[in-house]
């Protein structure tokens, strides 16, 4: 299991993408930080943006069928995304959690 993070700065399809992993049943609930700030350093500058950072529990087998399905559906200025394993949880809630998701294609 990962804890899968996608940072965007476009509303619209933030929202977007976590319609679309609800509805393939990639995760069975997430959630959605509004207006976090993100810095990074430019050229020797330090920027501040806003963006939305979109979260959930999900396979770590299914990592590569959901970066696939973002890049063809939005080809260009793709969203931030990344995932952490989980290392500990109640291992009681994890078979619950599976029996919610799509089986990946293997």
């Amino acid at each position: 299991m990962i804890f899968l993070n996608i940072l965007d700065t476009d509303t619209e399809r933030i929202k977007e993408i976590a319609d679309w992993i609800l509805i393939q049943k990639y995760a069975s609930s997430l959630e959605i930080d509004w207006n976090r700030n993100r810095s990074r350093l430019k050229k020797d500058r330090i920027e501040t943006e806003k963006v939305h950072k979109l979260s959930c529990i999900t396979r770590a087998t299914l990592f590569n069928e959901i970066n696939l399905g973002i890049q063809e559906k939005y080809h260009a200025d793709l969203p931030e995304i990344y995932s952490v394993p989980i290392v500990y949880m109640d291992w009681s809630q994890e078979s619950l959690l599976k029996n919610k998701l799509i089986q990946p294609d293997n």
